[in-house]
Order: C-alpha cells, then sequence, then structure tokens
C-alpha cells in the first residue's frame, strides 16, 4: 500500500511539473507574441487616423475656388499641389490649375494634434 501511495504521489508530481511547464511555454509565447506587436505599433508612422464615414461630403471645383477666395487659415493641399497662406493671392487662383472633379476633404496634423494643412483629394 505504501509503494501504491508513493507511486501516485511521484506521478502527481510529475503531472504538476508537466502543466507547469506546458503553462510556462504558453505564458511566453504569449509575452513574445505582445512584445512583437507593441514593437509593430510604435513603429508606425501615423500620427493621427481619420476615420471614413460612409455619408462623406464630396466638394466640386467650385467649391475650392470660392475656398481659395477667402482668406485661408491653413495651407491648402489639392491633389499634392500646395498653396501657401502667404502666399494665396487671388489673381492667380486661375494658374492653380484645379480639375473639373468631385473632391474629398482631409486635414493634414503635426504631433501635437494641431492642423497644418487642409487636404483635397479628386475622387
Amino acid at each position: 500500500m505504501n509503494h501504491a501511495y508513493k507511486m501516485l504521489h511521484q506521478a502527481f508530481g510529475v503531472f504538476l511539473f508537466c502543466v507547469a511547464l506546458t503553462s510556462i511555454f504558453f505564458i511566453y509565447t504569449n509575452y513574445l507574441d505582445t512584445l512583437q506587436r507593441f514593437n509593430q505599433v510604435l513603429n508606425d508612422e501615423i500620427i493621427y487616423e481619420q476615420t471614413i464615414d460612409v455619408t462623406e461630403t464630396y466638394y466640386t471645383k467650385g467649391y475650392i475656388i470660392a475656398f481659395l477666395l477667402n482668406e485661408l487659415t491653413y495651407d491648402v493641399e489639392i491633389d499634392g499641389f500646395v498653396i501657401s497662406q502667404r502666399d494665396n493671392i487671388k489673381d492667380k487662383i486661375t494658374s492653380y490649375s484645379i480639375e473639373n472633379k468631385n473632391f474629398t476633404k482631409g486635414y493634414l496634423y503635426d504631433a501635437n494634434g494641431t492642423v497644418i494643412r487642409i487636404v483635397f483629394k479628386s475622387i
């Protein structure tokens, strides 16, 4: 009877040891996976991500020209062409060669979350 008790005790000890090793293995792999995802998030250079709403508003060439006729608060980018708020001269608006398309309007932010440019992209 004593031998059976000792044998069960040792078998239970070996079983607990195997469970502990398996748990350590799974915890370690989970730790490495979490660390890899964290490093990936840190390496992404996304300053600000703007979600696109299904009911997105589209802007016409006429709207953009009317927008440029007013005094600009921020720099404006139209399909990669940047118009500085200081260099916006109303007489030069026709030379900007804005295509007759619909545009989406977005904002470019700096690292502090301040708007630095209004971006119009053609669809």
